[in-house]
């Protein structure tokens, strides 16, 4: 059953961080630090509430990937450079860009866009993946490299980025910290399976009482990977 959802909507420099960090630091008080959890895209928009000096444990404080790595029970990641390396070297021909195990501004996925064959491949992959489109409408080829990428992270026990989205999804009920109230900050870039996630961790089953969404949809920046 879905919970209470919110929307904190407004343009740059409106305060909307300020406001959300005061928010956070109610919930706190009301229901007890680790009852609240906060979210975003990017690990600088989780710097930037961070900085607010939140009255919340820290590790109730980041991007979603690193809550559903967490609820992953912390695997290794495909995206590490030395993970990355190895796939290079074992298939050259779809090499692909490793821009850090992070999430930023440059490469929300962790890996460069465009820049190979294998950039545009592990692209249009996370695209698909992210738009929760059925793999039986995806093209032959795509199937064909995915098959290969999924057994060789699975050969190598890896996840990558979208994969932790995908298994907390597929396989958790509440979110790390089993919080009372979410918050989400820059929202209007997650994409169909990031919000799914989301919401599917903000639903009455999982103790959540109220989810509390921040962004603005004329700041989008992520349409290439789903948004």
């Amino acid at each position: 059953m879905p919970t209470e959802e919110y929307r904190i909507i407004g343009p740059p420099g409106c305060g909307k961080t300020t406001y959300l960090a005061g928010e956070v630091e109610k919930a706190a008080q009301t229901r007890g630090a680790g009852a609240v959890l906060v979210t975003s895209l990017t690990r600088t928009a989780a710097a930037k509430v961070a900085m607010h000096d939140l009255p919340i444990p820290p590790e109730n404080v980041g991007t979603l990937h690193a809550h559903a790595w967490r609820s992953c029970n912390r695997p290794q990641i495909f995206e590490d450079p030395k993970n990355v390396k190895a796939w290079n070297e074992e298939h050259a021909a779809f090499s692909v860009t490793a821009d850090g195990a992070e999430l930023d501004e440059a490469s929300v996925d962790g890996i460069g866009v465009g820049k190979t064959d294998g950039d545009r491949l592990m692209s249009d992959l996370t695209l698909l993946r992210a738009r929760m489109i059925s793999e039986e409408l995806w093209p032959q080829s795509l199937r064909s490299f995915a098959e290969l990428f999924n057994l060789w992270k699975w050969k190598n026990n890896l996840l990558d980025f979208t994969d932790l989205i995908e298994h907390s999804l597929q396989d958790t009920d509440r979110a790390p910290s089993s919080p009372s109230i979410i918050f989400a900050d820059e929202t209007q870039d997650y994409s169909k399976l990031e919000l799914s996630l989301l919401r599917k961790w903000s639903q009455t089953e999982a103790g959540v009482e109220r989810l509390v969404v921040v962004g603005d949809p004329d700041q989008t920046l992520y349409e290439w990977r789903g948004s």
